[in-house]
């Protein structure tokens, strides 16, 4: 989660600046998930749908994922919208 943190944070705040691609947000989603940090998972799907990037069905699975630990089926659901 560090590593996504410095990576997206700007140059003048210390970190890389960089954009995060859809790739990059689904792996900090799963990292997220896979270290029961599911506040944080959601916060990144957030991060990606202000971004540039289309969410693709890898990164719309793991969110899905993500509620569905959470216990919020209807934010899952929602996604079929």
């Amino acid at each position: 989660m560090r590593i996504y943190d410095k990576m997206k944070t700007s140059r003048i705040e210390g970190g890389l600046g960089l954009t995060p691609t859809v790739y990059t947000y689904t792996a900090a989603m799963r990292a997220a998930l896979n270290s029961h940090m599911f506040e944080k998972a959601a916060l990144i799907w957030e991060d990606a749908l202000r971004s540039e990037c289309m969410p693709d069905c890898r990164l719309a699975t793991t969110y899905m994922e993500v509620c569905s630990r959470m216990g919020n089926s209807e934010a899952a659901l929602k996604l079929y919208e």
